[in-house]
């Protein structure tokens, strides 16, 4: 029961990583970074496909979701569209 568990886990972590383009040939890991500084460094390199004007978006539509503060669906519609078009360039 215990291995059929695990290579679901695996299977699973797999799906995701090829869904997030983790597995291309020009994905290596960071090794010696922190989760969170590996965190920013792929926000940095997805940023770098998208335009300025969606970049700008994009920063501050984070900085509102990091503070906490309210704001429309349609914002965060955007946001998650720029989001998911900046892990397809990854």
């Amino acid at each position: 029961m215990s291995s059929l568990i695990t290579k679901q886990t695996q299977e699973s972590i797999q799906r995701f990583e090829q869904q997030a383009g983790l597995r291309d040939a020009g994905y290596t890991p960071h090794k010696g970074l922190t989760t969170e500084e590996t965190k920013y460094l792929r926000v940095a390199e997805a940023l770098h496909g998208l335009t300025t004007e969606e970049t700008k978006y994009l920063r501050v539509a984070e900085a509102l979701h990091e503070s906490g503060l309210a704001w429309c669906p349609a914002a965060a519609l955007t946001r998650q569209m720029l989001l998911e078009r900046s892990a397809v360039s990854l």
